[in-house]
């Protein structure tokens, strides 16, 4: 194999690492060099430098590594990446997102058997469920359905309503309430009853409407204490103060009617050069978010917009609102 490409081997393997935040690579297609290489590395590591061992080892580097536990390992992180951002493992069969992923982790399902002590217990951390579904879609089991409507009923006796946003400290919770809604049609005629009951609302944009009023209610109860509308980042009402936030940077996106009751309460819409540059921010936001909803993931070739989400990557944002919509399309 050419000196070049082993000697460039740890600079690589390190890009990869600050992606998926380990070293183990699939021997996919779209890594298929990079795989290459790592095969060639164990096998000859009597050969190597002591500065790249040393290097790789600091990567934590698998020397024993095969290739069926290069794509297990690299896969379950993935969906680890998933669990994290919605609190649950239960991808449909043909996940469109991720297809990969999702007839991986279908799989896993259906071989539990054949699976390492290790691996069923870090499948288990994530809370992940063993029994197959009986369609194509998420699996609703009776019994963790029953228990997760018990924490919804707990949130609304809590909260008199059952909007629980994304930003709920109980993840599972929060992932639950939005999967609802997509599997309205895979739901049992008790279940849909037993969330209408309790005041659940399938549509998604009367849902919206009707979180949009919520909160514009807290606004009003706000100025009434306070006599303005300006809510501090600081404020313990964390989800109003971002969702205040959000008005003044989303003011295009508003409709007219939505734009003339904030005005109604002496909401104001800001014109400094602190907004133009939060305007900036948000387009490139958008860019991304159009591109993550269509491919499942933000390996984007526009130079400018990769700069970009490599510094909200590595470089953490102090305003709330933007961790909480970077969140959204997968940057923790």
């Amino acid at each position: 194999m050419d000196a070049e490409r082993i000697n460039s081997f740890c600079d690589l393997l390190t890009v990869f690492y600050r992606q998926y935040h380990h070293v183990y690579v699939p021997p996919y297609p779209e890594y298929q060099e990079l795989y290459q290489t790592a095969a060639y590395v164990r096998q000859h590591k009597a050969s190597l430098s002591p500065e790249l061992i040393a290097c790789l080892d600091d990567l934590q580097f698998d020397w024993l590594a095969d290739n069926r536990t290069s794509r297990w390992v690299f896969n379950y992180y993935e969906l680890k990446h998933f669990f994290q951002k919605h609190g649950h493992t239960d991808l449909p069969h043909k996940y469109t997102k991720n297809p990969r992923l999702g007839a991986w982790t279908y799989f896993q399902r259906s071989r539990k058997d054949k699976l390492s002590p290790k691996q069923i217990s870090m499948l288990e951390e994530l809370n992940f469920t063993w029994i197959s579904s009986t369609t194509d879609y998420n699996p609703l089991y009776e019994k963790r359905w029953n228990g997760m409507f018990e924490k919804l009923k707990a949130f609304q006796a809590e909260h008199h309503h059952v909007m629980v946003p994304s930003s709920h400290p109980d993840k599972a919770l929060a992932g639950w309430v939005v999967r609802q809604r997509k599997n309205k049609d895979h739901l049992s005629d008790q279940q849909r009853s037993r969330l209408i009951a309790l005041g659940f609302i399938f549509d998604m944009q009367q849902q919206r409407s009707l979180e949009w009023e919520y909160m514009f209610q807290q606004l009003v109860l706000f100025k009434q204490r306070h006599g303005h509308c300006n809510v501090p980042s600081s404020h313990s009402n964390k989800r109003l103060a971002n969702w205040v936030r959000a008005q003044r940077m989303m003011q295009d996106k508003l409709t007219t009617k939505h734009e003339r009751k904030l005005q109604s309460i002496g909401f104001e819409f800001p014109t400094t050069k602190q907004s133009q540059r939060d305007q900036v921010w948000l387009q490139y936001y958008r860019e991304a978010e159009l591109f993550y909803k269509k491919h499942g993931h933000l390996q984007v070739q526009n130079e400018k917009l990769r700069q970009w989400l490599y510094k909200q990557k590595y470089r953490k944002p102090k305003e709330e609102y933007r961790q909480m919509l970077l969140k959204k399309i997968g940057i923790v």
